[in-house]
């Protein structure tokens, strides 16, 4: 085993069954546990929870330079356990001394097995048997993949776009910034107003619990009744978590711009491929990502792509590549939630179980035998009819 300098994140004093979570895997803490090496370069999400369920998650976004060479030190994060507010916090100035015995002690961490392996994805069942033979070729593949849509799914990230959304970051002994958030941090505009309990006092309170001020999120305001023009398309407001309900907003105001389809295809190509990775990995979040088994969340995507699509094909000049992205995305969610987008598309013949659990064949009628509907061209000269002559057909017609 190689001892050679990796990035890594050292957590000290962290408890043993502490709630562990790194970008998309989670994992329960063990005594020896005392934290993560070979991070790679970009950006990553740590957080923890003191139980796996009903505990609050705390986190913070941290970002690994890439390896200029050998010259500099690799990366060496650390966050020590906070035992009054159950929490991570990065070493300050004050913990310059303490700082540098972690990382004298960095070596012998790493020899008696102290330190996690980063992973993307969390080992198959079989794999402890798969190292015994040798046969980690399936595991090495699943493990570059997990990493590639990591990196494309935080690729857009930026400090000046955390320091926005987020608020000032938190600062480490060697000036490397981390920006915390918590399972309870919401925007202002999603807050519940509760009578009788101020905003200032539970701010305060969570501040003393926490020992921190409560993170709000400052998202891009998107108003989407007001977002188009008179008389266009309108939407309703959405409520929820923060996060998921500003990916919803984003969706809508994405999805229904007609022109962007054609002046802006490179973009939303993009959106789409990206929209397609989120739902291929949002499995991998606790609890899930976008609450699609809900029934909001499912239907409210699954109109917004039926809608996308008409547009799709209706607008002139849309590019082949969003065509292509689009197809990729339709097939993926009729074959994962047994989505339709194309409203054409009916089933014109299947079977039906009544109430009675008795199981019927029906088949819709193609209207193409003898009483399908007949169009008559009456012409100008038989267009009026007065009503004195209908009202003697009415007279001589017998079923009258």
């Amino acid at each position: 085993m190689s001892l050679s300098p990796t990035p890594t994140i050292l957590l000290p004093n962290l408890p043993p069954k502490t709630l562990v979570g790194i970008d998309l895997i989670t994992f329960t803490s063990t005594p020896n546990f005392h934290g993560i090496r070979d991070l790679p370069a970009g950006w990553h999400f740590l957080y923890t929870g003191t139980t796996e369920s009903l505990s609050l998650r705390s986190g913070g976004w941290f970002h690994i330079r890439a390896d200029d060479g050998p010259s500099r030190a690799p990366d060496v994060l650390i966050w020590k356990w906070n035992a009054d507010t159950e929490m991570l916090a990065p070493l300050r100035a004050a913990g310059a001394h303490e700082a540098m015995r972690c990382r004298a002690n960095l070596g012998a961490i790493w020899q008696a097995g102290g330190l996690f392996r980063y992973r993307s994805r969390v080992p198959p069942a079989g794999h402890t048997a798969m190292v015994r033979t040798g046969q980690t070729a399936d595991d090495d593949d699943n493990e570059a993949e997990g990493r590639n849509d990591w990196q494309a799914l935080t690729d857009r990230l930026s400090p000046a776009l955390l320091t926005r959304v987020v608020g000032a970051p938190d600062v480490d002994v060697d000036g490397r910034p981390r920006w915390m958030v918590t399972s309870g941090s919401s925007a202002a505009r999603d807050n519940d107003a509760i009578p009788g309990l101020p905003d200032v006092r539970a701010s305060e309170e969570m501040a003393r619990v926490t020992g921190a001020p409560e993170s709000e999120f400052s998202f891009l305001a998107v108003d989407l009744k007001r977002t188009w023009r008179e008389g266009g398309d309108r939407a309703r407001a959405l409520g929820g978590r923060a996060g998921p309900v500003q990916w919803k907003r984003l969706l809508e105001l994405v999805l229904t711009c007609q022109s962007a389809i054609r002046d802006r295809a490179a973009f939303m190509s993009a959106v789409l491929r990206l929209l397609l990775l989120q739902l291929r990995r949002c499995d991998d979040i606790e609890g899930g990502l976008f609450d699609l088994d809900g029934e909001d969340g499912g239907a409210f995507l699954r109109k917004l792509l039926v809608r996308f699509r008409r547009s799709l094909y209706v607008v002139d000049g849309a590019g082949e590549d969003v065509k292509s992205d689009f197809a990729k995305l339709e097939a993926w969610v009729r074959e994962e939630y047994d989505w339709e987008l194309d409203r054409e598309a009916v089933v014109r013949r299947g079977m039906v179980q009544l109430e009675d659990g008795e199981q019927v064949e029906l088949q819709m009628d193609e209207d193409d035998d003898e009483y399908a509907p007949v169009v008559v061209d009456l012409g100008e000269d038989n267009m009026e009819v007065s009503l004195g002559d209908q009202d003697e057909a009415e007279i001589d017609d017998p079923r009258m």
